[in-house]
């Protein structure tokens, strides 16, 4: 007699193999960004803070004065003094809505080998870090539209501003980047810079500047020692260049969130409707949420659930605005930025 007809076909076990389907990326312009919003020197003070909390429906503004030509005359003091005005302007702030929501159903996991954690796990890890390449794709855009117009010195001819980029030759590639610092001092901006550099510049940095160090007869490990460098592999390098960065003088960067009325109060709706504002440890951030449970007829989804006719369901959603703001600028045109946007041409 054989049992041949009762022999185990499959064997599962649950494991971790499936852990490279949804993974993060780096997101050093939006890093950025966070990272300027906390400088005691910065643009971003706690009041601001407190009311784009506040601001759902409303538009807010901050009060700004323009540059402005004193008049300095090598005379003596006359009798009376002409005013010299200055221009105010309001500069206004925009928020952009980011929202994501899924579906749990728990019977689909009843004698189910997927277990409702981790589809719940996997929905919202993937949801995420797609929210976190929608805010690299904003921050780098912002940093795009606010980049320098204005390259003051050339440091000898030997960087050109080309399309608004500072662009070394190859034969500048080993001094570019310690050659920010002076290039952002020729705009009149001193001090320590953050880097938002793309693979390409980071692998520059390693492997030409890098192996250059110390003990080396060609140092060149101080022309990053003192610069915050962060990475994005959302930003590509133009026609005929090989690396590409943004350099930004600290403090010019700053990020504002808001949440919904609701979920800052907290409501819970008599009929178990809920709103919240919850850490999410995957990425460091806060969002509001709203969820509830109901029942729903889920029997035409597939094979698998044509028996749940009436079955729970259990309803996620997550929310929140953001707005990316850089120092004011009263005429980029032709006054010089906080942020200057280099790369290395491949010639």
């Amino acid at each position: 007699m054989s049992l041949v007809n009762t022999r185990l076909l499959n064997f599962r076990e649950q494991t971790n193999a499936d852990k490279n389907e949804i993974r993060g990326s780096v997101y050093g312009a939006a890093e950025t960004f966070r990272a300027q919003t906390s400088d005691p020197s910065g643009i971003i003070t706690p009041q601001l803070t407190q009311m784009s909390m506040r601001s759902e429906g409303s538009t807010i503004e901050i009060p700004v004065l323009d540059d402005h030509a004193p008049s300095i005359t090598n005379v003596t003091q006359p009798v009376a003094i002409v005013d010299d005005p200055v221009t105010s302007q309001l500069m206004a702030i925009t928020f952009v809505d980011y929202y994501f929501g899924f579906l749990i159903h728990p019977a689909k996991h009843y004698n189910n080998e997927i277990s409702m954690q981790k589809e719940f796990n996997n929905k919202l890890s993937g949801a995420l870090y797609a929210y976190k390449a929608a805010q690299e794709t904003a921050a780098l855009n912002a940093l795009e539209a606010a980049k320098t117009q204005i390259l003051t010195d050339t440091l000898g001819g030997r960087y050109t501003l080309t399309t608004n980029v500072a662009v070394g030759a190859v034969a500048e590639q080993d001094a570019m980047v310690g050659d920010i610092n002076m290039l952002m001092l020729g705009n009149d901006f001193f001090g320590m810079n953050d880097i938002v550099a793309n693979p390409s510049l980071g692998s520059h940095i390693r492997n030409r500047l890098g192996e250059q160090g110390t003990y080396n007869d060609r140092d060149k490990s101080y022309q990053f020692t003192d610069k915050t460098i962060r990475f994005s592999n959302a930003l590509a390098n133009g026609e005929g260049h090989k690396a590409t960065g943004f350099a930004v003088q600290k403090g010019s960067l700053g990020v504002l969130e808001r949440f919904s009325a609701d979920c800052q109060l907290q409501h819970v709706a008599s009929n178990g409707k809920t709103w919240s504002i919850e850490n999410m440890p995957l990425i460091g951030e806060q969002f509001g949420t709203f969820s509830y449970e109901d029942a729903v007829d889920y029997s035409a989804t597939d094979a698998a659930t044509s028996r749940l006719t009436a079955t729970k369901v259990e309803a996620y959603g997550f929310h929140k605005s953001v707005a990316y703001l850089v120092a004011y600028n009263s005429d980029i045109a032709a006054k010089s930025n906080p942020v200057m946007k280099f790369a290395i041409a491949t010639t």
